[in-house]
């Protein structure tokens, strides 16, 4: 009996060490962990999805678009970018800087109007669920230890699948069918998936109740109690190939969204960058369609825009 106990304490004991030495390396993410280590110099801190940082096959200048930035800035940028990201995170973002003694002079937040869409918004695996928690909360006992088997499943998710899929998706204010109906092979150079994608990605109408608005609200009040400047740059898409598509709707609804972002963020004394409409198609790199991923000329384009921008509203 004796040697029983023995054998199963030390079993317990080696489980908590290991769920311990698991949680704290799970949640010491690979961008936060950047984030620590460039916080100190950093003057301008550029959050983005992989649009900071994806890089055409036939580019011969495959930097980031936060790294052109910081070569035509006399301040330090440093790029945090991640596939996917979106306002959530970027609010958890905001809350950890709000906890650290050094914060940059301005924060700049990529706003890809594909991550308000149903496609980007809902899809579970955009949840961010473990990042989110751990730049909200830090490293606390919950945090260790809030899911008894962390070692063997890489993300907890807000939604499940078969609810991502049941998702409705909307043209403006009609609902024009499921997510489900939209995650066709959209490899496939043809006018209906094509139509049908930007349909799916661009033609949601926006209002306060949506998550990412709600964040977007909160970041920005969180940021004014500290005096944290952010600048929001609307990422350039591919209005052209849009319009062709959706003649008269692609335009009407994108400026709607547009102008409502905008109304939310300089209400409460932010500023927004729109270069939705900067680039034409040469610009954009393309895999599947449609989507905000740049050339080397295109991502220069946007640094230099944002450079510009900073040159003549910070000190």
């Amino acid at each position: 009996m004796k040697k029983f106990v023995l054998t199963l304490s030390t079993f317990l004991v080696l489980m908590l060490v290991l769920q311990v030495l698991v949680g704290m390396r799970t949640m010491n993410f690979g961008k936060l962990a950047e984030l620590q280590e460039g916080l100190p110099e950093c003057e301008v801190l550029f959050l983005s999805s992989s649009v900071d940082y994806y890089a055409d096959e036939g580019d011969s200048d495959k930097r980031p678009i936060s790294r052109m930035l910081d070569s035509l800035q006399q301040k330090k940028v440093l790029g945090i970018s991640d596939a996917a990201y979106h306002m959530e995170i970027f609010k958890s973002y905001v809350n950890y800087l709000i906890r650290t003694e050094a914060r940059p002079e301005l924060v700049i937040f990529e706003v890809n109007l594909r991550s308000f869409s149903p496609e980007w918004n809902m899809r579970p695996e955009y949840s961010f669920d473990r990042e989110i928690k751990v730049l909200e909360n830090g490293y606390n006992f919950e945090n260790i230890f809030y899911r008894p088997l962390l070692a063997l499943e890489e993300k907890s998710h807000a939604l499940s699948q078969e609810e991502f899929l049941k998702t409705p998706v909307y043209k403006g204010s009609e609902k024009v069918g499921l997510v489900q109906d939209y995650l066709f092979d959209d490899t496939i150079v043809n006018e209906e998936p094509i139509t049908q994608k930007f349909i799916f990605h661009y033609l949601y109408a926006l209002d306060a109740d949506h998550k990412k608005i709600k964040a977007l609200n909160e970041m920005i009040r969180e940021s004014n109690s500290v005096g944290l400047e952010l600048l929001f740059v609307v990422s350039p898409i591919d209005y052209t190939l849009g319009e062709k598509y959706l003649p008269g709707e692609f335009l009407s609804m994108t400026d709607q969204n547009i102008s409502f972002i905008k109304s939310v963020i300089e209400s409460k004394g932010s500023h927004i960058l729109d270069l939705s409409r900067l680039l034409t198609p040469e610009y954009f790199s393309y895999l599947k369609y449609p989507n905000e991923h740049l050339k080397e000329r295109g991502r220069l384009a946007v640094a230099s825009e944002i450079s510009d921008w900073i040159d003549q509203n910070v000190e």
